[in-house]
C-alpha cells in the first residue's frame, strides 16, 4: 500500500509545526538533548497523507504514532532588549539578555 507523502502537526514549545520527512524546523526554547542526539516528539496533534488523516482529541497516543527528530544545532538567538521608562520620574532601566 503506497500512502504517499505523510505529514504530521506537532506541538513544540507552545507552537504548532507541520512537519514531513527531511524537514528542518527552528524554534525558540530549550532542548535537553545535545547536538546529534535523536529526540522523540511526544505531542502529536494530527497525522495525515493523501488518502487518510488521523486527528487527536487533543493529542494522539504515543503508541499510535512515533515521530523522531535529530538535533542539528543549538545556538543563542539575537539579543533581546528590555527598556523601561517613566516620563518625568527620572526612571530608566536598560537590560540586554541573550535568548536561548
Amino acid at each position: 500500500m503506497d500512502i504517499g507523502r505523510v505529514f504530521a502537526v506537532v506541538l513544540i514549545g507552545g507552537s504548532q509545526f507541520k512537519v514531513t520527512a527531511e524537514d528542518l524546523i527552528q524554534f525558540v526554547g530549550h532542548v535537553e538533548a545535545d547536538v546529534g542526539e535523536r529526540i522523540r516528539l511526544e505531542k502529536v496533534l494530527l497525522v495525515g497523507g493523501d488518502n487518510f488523516s488521523v486527528i487527536g482529541k487533543p493529542l494522539l497516543s504515543s503508541d499510535m504514532v512515533r515521530i523522531e527528530a535529530t538535533v542539528v544545532e543549538k545556538t543563542l538567538s539575537e539579543k533581546k532588549i528590555l527598556f523601561r521608562f517613566k516620563r518625568r520620574m527620572n526612571y530608566k532601566r536598560y537590560k540586554g539578555d541573550e535568548v536561548l
